[in-house]
């Protein structure tokens, strides 16, 4: 601790009575899944480590469990940087801690913060962090949090930019908070105590549901007779299946959207791998200007893809192709395998033009339903095309193996 603290050793104390607060950095730095905010709202890490606003709003809820620590003190954080909070990655309850607090300051001690250029704007100068300014400071943080931007500068409402999910999370927080962040209404901490528990109750209670809907779809409740009897007639132990994903990214402000697809799928593979007690072995057909592929492999529970940054216009027709051909492939490599199932899932977040060559695409994939395998088409909200109606036509929804999935929320 600095020396400023030495006349006032209640404040050392009370400040080393609040477990989340750090003094050894490598210390938090050494634990595993232990990522700081600026590092977890890169689009890398939050794709792959599906964070969703549900993650986001118990992270939020655990930095102003600090905040209200701190109050109570009183200490003036300040800003506090992004890149000194650390986040444990547990998504059902990941665990927050802070860097540094040796550059709090009392209200008696010089201050030397400087309030970021938009916020200048908005609040006017800066002259004194005292518990009015520390109250804005403590809404901003929260809403870089709850709008996962690793940008410390970021505007109200963030601009819509290829670098990060800010503008996307935004646009899902409750319509009275965008309201408040806009109109610059500053809540006090216990406000935002209330605000956040009641949305944690609701986006929990909506994953239960979630999940109980998947849960009975794979148990046979919730499906179709014919599909209730052929899951339950899976031989135990031996009856893989080969999943092939065809991931065919059109807009890039709609990765969260494409994650969200995707893990979904996965998610529903888990809960059928559960009831089938055999191997799933999934394959990623993709493109980033170069269509790519991954080899298809047996992947650990709870594996999720990192989406690519974009696939190009002119390379959708080419993954399809692609796909196509590597499906072919594993089903005459393992065509003496009886016990083996195909499927292949097409998942898109845009729309695609309905040329020449994607019709090419569509007579393939026909040929492919009429060798029986299963496809499923999964589509973004902005996905309504006639490219996307032409392979709907060859996969009507409802029929036993073939049914294509609409995402519209």
């Amino acid at each position: 601790m600095p020396e400023a603290y030495g006349e006032n050793q209640l404040l050392i104390r009370r400040l080393r009575e609040i477990p989340e607060l750090r003094y050894d950095e490598k210390e938090v730095t050494a634990r595993r899944d232990c990522l700081s905010l600026k590092e977890l709202f890169l689009k890398k890490n939050m794709d792959f480590y599906h964070v969703d606003q549900l993650c986001l709003y118990r992270i939020a809820a655990k930095v102003l469990k600090i905040q209200k620590q701190l109050q109570e003190i009183p200490i003036y954080a300040g800003f506090y940087d992004l890149a000194d909070v650390y986040v444990d990655m547990d998504p059902q309850d990941p665990s927050v801690c802070m860097l540094h607090p040796e550059r709090f300051q009392t209200e008696e001690k010089e201050q030397d913060y400087e309030w970021y250029p938009e916020d200048e704007r908005i609040y006017g100068d800066l002259e004194r962090m005292d518990s009015s300014s520390q109250r804005i400071a403590d809404q901003r943080f929260l809403y870089k949090i709850l709008i996962a931007s690793n940008r410390g500068n970021v505007k109200v409402p963030p601009r819509n930019s290829q670098q990060d999910y800010s503008y996307l999370f935004y646009g899902s927080l409750p319509e009275r908070w965008r309201r408040w962040f806009e109109t610059e209404e500053i809540h006090s901490l216990d406000e935002w105590k209330e605000e956040l528990d009641q949305v944690i109750r609701e986006a929990e209670v909506r994953q239960e549901s979630r999940l109980e809907a998947a849960h009975r779809t794979m148990t046979g409740d919730g499906m179709a007779g014919s599909q209730a009897e052929r899951l339950a007639q899976i031989p135990q132990g031996q009856k893989d299946l080969f999943v092939l994903f065809l991931i065919l990214r059109t807009e890039r402000r709609n990765s969260l959207e494409m994650s969200r697809m995707l893990y979904e799928m996965q998610d529903r593979l888990e809960l059928e791998q559960a009831r089938r007690h055999g191997r799933i072995l999934q394959g990623f057909v993709y493109g980033d200007g170069v269509v790519r592929r991954k080899d298809m492999r047996e992947y650990s529970e709870g594996y999720r893809v990192q989406i690519p940054q974009m696939i190009r216009e002119y390379s959708i027709e080419e993954a399809l192709l692609i796909g196509c051909d590597w499906m072919q492939e594993i089903r005459s490599r393992t065509a003496e395998d009886l016990s083996a199932d195909y499927r292949m899932y097409i998942l898109s977040d845009g729309r695609v033009t309905n040329n020449a060559m994607f019709r090419v695409c569509v007579d393939r994939i026909g040929h492919l339903l009429e060798d029986g395998l299963e496809v499923e088409l999964v589509l973004g909200r902005d996905s309504d095309c006639e490219g996307w109606e032409k392979l709907q036509e060859k996969i009507p929804a409802g029929e036993e193996g073939r049914r294509w999935l609409c995402f519209r929320n």
